[in-house]
């Protein structure tokens, strides 16, 4: 992450060079990116880009961030985590009714499909805020090619099987939006119509 200098840097030279690694990282995929680039647009001297970040993968995690915060911004809350993690775990009293286990059961699927549905709407407002933000072209070409290098891949064992699948689905259907724009309405349906097959 960038340096306490580039964090404390006046505020009308640091949005100069957040604006030079956009346009840098929007132009092309990051390895394709040149530090040359950023440093002539920023103004800055290309040892003063070292001391802000340690490489381009460090200044590009830095502004992927920004994006990502900038764009989950407005979006719609989510359903609460215990309501997620309720709609799977079936009631464990003993002693339990066949109408408390009726009403147990009813409110798990009513969870569910809180879950869905909120995960749909969440995708739908990233994409539409995706495609009419700055950050379009970084987040395409972090779909197309760099995401690999920054996805992390570790395990969550806290996670259900049905939040992990529907949080699957929600990133597939926002890259396959982002990277064809022309026919996001498809991708979104589609994805609409396969969380209809998440139980």
């Amino acid at each position: 992450m960038p340096s306490s200098t580039f964090l404390n840097l006046p505020a009308q030279k640091k949005a100069r060079v957040e604006q030079a690694l956009l346009d840098e990282f929007s132009r092309a995929p990051l390895s394709q990116a040149q530090v040359s680039n950023i440093v002539a647009q920023a103004q800055i001297a290309r040892g003063a880009f070292y001391r802000y970040f340690d490489d381009l993968n460090d200044a590009y995690r830095y502004l992927l961030c920004r994006a990502l915060r900038d764009l989950h911004h407005d979006l719609p809350s989510s359903a609460p985590r215990s309501e997620a993690q309720e709609s799977e775990t079936p009631s464990s009293e003993e002693g339990s009714t066949a109408r408390e286990d009726k009403a147990g059961k009813n409110q798990q699927a009513d969870n569910l499909e809180k879950l869905k549905l909120s995960a749909y709407q969440q995708a739908q407002a990233f994409v539409e805020q995706a495609q009419l933000s700055r950050y379009y072209q970084l987040m395409y070409w972090y779909y197309h090619e760099n995401n690999a290098s920054f996805t992390p891949s570790s395990f969550q064992p806290e996670e259900s099987p049905t939040t992990w699948a529907i949080a699957t689905l929600s990133h597939a259907a926002i890259r396959e939006c982002l990277l064809d724009r022309e026919n996001a309405h498809l991708y979104l349906a589609r994805f609409r119509e396969a969380l209809e097959h998440v139980k």
